[in-house]
């Protein structure tokens, strides 16, 4: 007996074979798309704490400069900031305008970030 949401999956993998034909498993979604596993008191506590004016950064920069042994903390809004921020300070450090190697085939943000830097992109496999 076959699951109500599976599905079956019919191509040619060869053109001197005749078809394929696979039986793909279903996927139960278990997440909803806009999933939080955050509680109704942790969001009672969110909001509590942004009605009140209070900016949390400071704190939050602090607590992570001891987790992590660091001197400095910088909070960004994306990890594509993160790492476009990340390749102007190699730049900076290395002197010039540098070229970002990339791999050929990467995710959308990562290309972006690199592109946002102005940099020349080398493009590797």
């Amino acid at each position: 007996m076959t699951h109500p949401n599976s599905a079956t999956v019919t191509g040619t993998a060869k053109p001197t074979r005749g078809p394929v034909q696979m039986r793909l498993p279903a996927v139960a979604r278990r997440i909803p798309p806009a999933y939080s596993p955050l509680t109704a008191s942790a969001w009672v506590h969110a909001a509590t704490a942004l009605a009140s004016g209070d900016d949390a950064r400071p704190g939050l920069c602090d607590a992570l400069a001891r987790a992590y042994a660091a001197s400095h903390v910088v909070l960004l809004d994306s990890g594509t900031h993160a790492l476009e921020l990340a390749l102007r300070l190699a730049a900076r450090a290395a002197g010039g305008r540098p070229s970002v190697a990339l791999p050929a085939y990467a995710c959308y943000d990562v290309a972006t970030a690199a592109v946002a830097t102005g940099f020349d992109i080398q493009l590797y496999d």
